[in-house]
């Protein structure tokens, strides 16, 4: 009886072993897909935020393009980094509405 007492701590060590390591193993798995997946997008420019809104960032895989905002970009660490992007700036210009001949006399 004196020995299946001293065994029950191994055992639990041993499963507590493998408990960890496999969750340390999935947490690198996911690490790999993400650094995978940051790899596969690059950066392509940035996008002034207008209103309250946040900055962000076109990114792209060749295939698909995809805007997400300049703090998922940096926490992501896509390549280049975000202040080597260049900044697309659409600026729209108002256009006045043509004056008709009657109302000009």
């Amino acid at each position: 009886m004196k020995t299946l007492f001293r065994k029950i701590p191994i055992l639990l060590a041993v499963v507590a072993c493998f408990t960890i390591g496999s969750s340390v193993a999935i947490a690198q798995g996911a690490e790999k897909q993400d650094q995978h997946e940051n790899t596969a997008f690059k950066g392509i420019h940035r996008n002034r935020g207008i209103n309250g809104r946040p900055n962000t960032v076109t990114i792209t895989d060749g295939k698909t393009y995809v805007d997400v905002t300049e703090q998922e970009y940096r926490e992501r660490g896509y390549t280049p980094v975000f202040s080597e992007l260049p900044v697309l700036i659409i600026q729209r210009i108002p256009v006045q509405a043509p004056v008709s001949q009657e109302h000009a006399k």
